[in-house]
C-alpha cells in the first residue's frame, strides 16, 4: 500500500508536471494508470533490493514488461497523424543547450535494453538498424518524426545501459537477482 502511495505520489507531482506532457497526448486513463502501476513495481523493487539485498527474477521480468508497453506507446502512439524529418544530427545539441528534454529522455529510453542485449559489434548494428527502422516506421505512417537525432541518442542509451551492465555496479545490482 505505502509503495503503491509513493508511486501514486511521484507521477502526480514530478512526471505529470515536467516529462509526461511530452509522452502522454491525451487523458487517457489507462496510460495514467499503467504507469502509476509500473511506478509501484518500480519502487517495490527499488525498496526489495534496499531490505532484503535480493530482487526476485520475477519481478525484473514484470519491470521488463512495463518497459516495453512503455517504449512502444513512446515509439509508436504518442504522436499519430505527425510526420515530419529532421536529418541534422546536430539539431540535438541545441535542443539540450535550450534545455529540452526530450533528447535526454531519448537517451534514458533505451538505457535498459543495454542491461538485456550485450554490447557487441552485431548488436549495435542490430540496435541501430532497429531504431532507425522505428524512424522510418514514424514517418511512412505518420506516427511522428524521422529524427536522426532521434537515432543518434537512442543508439547511445544502449551503449551506456550496456556499459553499466559490465561495470562493477552492473554487476553487483545483478548480484542482487534471485
Amino acid at each position: 500500500m505505502i509503495v503503491s502511495l509513493l508511486a501514486f505520489r511521484l507521477y502526480i507531482y514530478e512526471l505529470s508536471m515536467r516529462i509526461m506532457p511530452r509522452f502522454v497526448t491525451d487523458n487517457d486513463l489507462w496510460i495514467n494508470l499503467l504507469i502509476i502501476i509500473a511506478f509501484a513495481f518500480l519502487l517495490y523493487a527499488i525498496i526489495k533490493v534496499i531490505l532484503l539485498r535480493y530482487i526476485p527474477k520475477w519481478t525484473i521480468i514484470i519491470l521488463y514488461i512495463f518497459y516495453f508497453m512503455f517504449l512502444f506507446y513512446a515509439l509508436f502512439l504518442k504522436n499519430i497523424g505527425v510526420r515530419g524529418f529532421d536529418l541534422d544530427p546536430f539539431n540535438t545539441l541545441t535542443y539540450i543547450k535550450y534545455g529540452e528534454i526530450v533528447s535526454i529522455l531519448n537517451i534514458f529510453m533505451l538505457v535498459p535494453l543495454g542491461f538485456i542485449v550485450k554490447l557487441n559489434c552485431k548488436n549495435l548494428l542490430l540496435v541501430t538498424l532497429s531504431i532507425t527502422a522505428v524512424e522510418i516506421c514514424q514517418y511512412v505512417f505518420s506516427l511522428g518524426i524521422f529524427d536522426t537525432g532521434d537515432i543518434i541518442t537512442n543508439v547511445l542509451g544502449y551503449i551506456i545501459g550496456a556499459l553499466i551492465a559490465i561495470s562493477p555496479l552492473g554487476k553487483k545490482v545483478k548480484s542482487y537477482i534471485k
